[in-house]
């Protein structure tokens, strides 16, 4: 089975046609986050195995600030991988033909530690998807 994304990235504003671009990704797995992220949260941990050399395409969003982190050495007390900062309602959005350079992640992941210091509940939500051939 395989799973086609559609990316689409514009620029609208008053009085303009607007400009935009609509782009389909397709990828064999689909990996898939809807994960509750109580008010106080530090570091909770999100178990989501991504191999950066398969990923296709990622969309990464929260509907209040949150602060992702990868794979910490010794579990949440040590170094990220990688450390992105979450604004409300504004997603990472990323594919292939970006070129990695861009990418968010820098490398494979298996844990997200997350922290939630918004003063409210949030979902993490994440859609990657990936080659799962090797």
């Amino acid at each position: 089975m395989s799973y086609t994304a559609k990316l689409i990235r514009g620029w609208s504003y008053a009085g303009s046609d607007g400009l935009g671009q609509e782009e389909d990704v397709t990828a064999g797995s689909l990996v898939g986050l809807d994960e509750p992220v109580p008010d106080g949260s530090v570091d909770l941990a999100v178990l989501c195995a991504i191999d950066l050399s398969q990923l296709k395409a990622l969309y990464i969003e929260a509907d209040q600030d949150i602060t992702l982190e990868t794979n910490a050495a010794g579990g949440s007390s040590g170094a990220p991988d990688d450390t992105l900062e979450l604004t409300a309602d504004v997603p990472k959005l990323w594919s292939i033909s970006d070129g990695l350079g861009i990418c968010p992640l820098t490398a494979d992941v298996d844990t997200f530690f997350v922290t939630n210091g918004s003063g409210e509940n949030t979902t993490l939500k994440l859609r990657a998807l990936v080659d799962p051939t090797v």
